[in-house]
């Protein structure tokens, strides 16, 4: 969660990360707004997002140049689909060209957390009643991605799975039956950079543990 007025602390850690890294492209999730974002980012970014006023948790992009930011979309609209991608979490398409002149599409996603539901009192579900929604909305990038072989894919955000969870391993293999696990796919339709670092504790620490909730019936 990060508001318009967020802690200057917060504010100078952030600022102090994006200098050491030095991207040229950022995925946001769970941003208020272009305005929260700027705190951090100069305007030699361009900022990608819906900017929507009522909505509060939005996800975006900002890329720098030499990259450029051609166009965005929203990819899976429409209430049918709220069940994979409840709360305004719909998959952020951005149409982006390199340096040579290649072009590429940046997804940033911010999957269905482990924490409440509509079906469950907030607090008491966990990833056995949510484990479901996130491989839907898995499920369906993958489909989309695989319609399109011929593009160069990157995807990254907010997963709220480990990187060996079931819904990662739909998204990474292209295989709507794949089971949660080590990657075993020798022809991946994407290829898993957080695994080997999960195996190292550097990212997702804990989160494989937490959230259990009650198991189905």
């Amino acid at each position: 969660w990060f508001s318009e007025d967020a802690a200057p602390e917060r504010i100078q850690n952030l600022k102090k990360i994006i200098q050491e890294i030095q991207p040229n492209v950022i995925g946001f999730q769970e941003a208020q707004s272009k305005a929260a974002i700027r705190q951090i980012l100069g305007s030699d970014w361009v900022i990608g997002m819906a900017d929507d006023p009522a909505q509060f948790q939005e996800v975006g992009i900002a890329v720098k140049a030499p990259y450029k930011l051609l166009r965005t979309e929203w990819l899976f609209p429409g209430e049918a689909l709220n069940y994979a991608f409840p709360d305004r979490r719909d998959v952020l398409r951005a149409g982006l060209e390199s340096p040579s002149g290649g072009r590429f599409a940046v997804y940033v996603v911010h999957m269905k957390s482990r924490r409440g539901s509509e079906a469950t009192p907030a607090g008491y579900s966990g990833r056995n009643e949510t484990d479901r929604q996130r491989e839907q909305a898995c499920a369906m990038l993958a489909g989309y991605l695989t319609g399109r072989p011929n593009e160069r894919h990157l995807v990254l955000g907010d997963f709220n799975d480990s990187p060996d969870d079931r819904s990662l391993n739909i998204l990474e293999s292209g295989n709507l039956f794949a089971k949660g696990g080590p990657s075993q796919w020798t022809e991946p339709l994407l290829v898993n950079l957080s695994e080997p670092l999960y195996r190292q504790d550097f990212v997702t620490i804990g989160l494989d543990r937490a959230f259990v909730g009650k198991a189905l019936e």
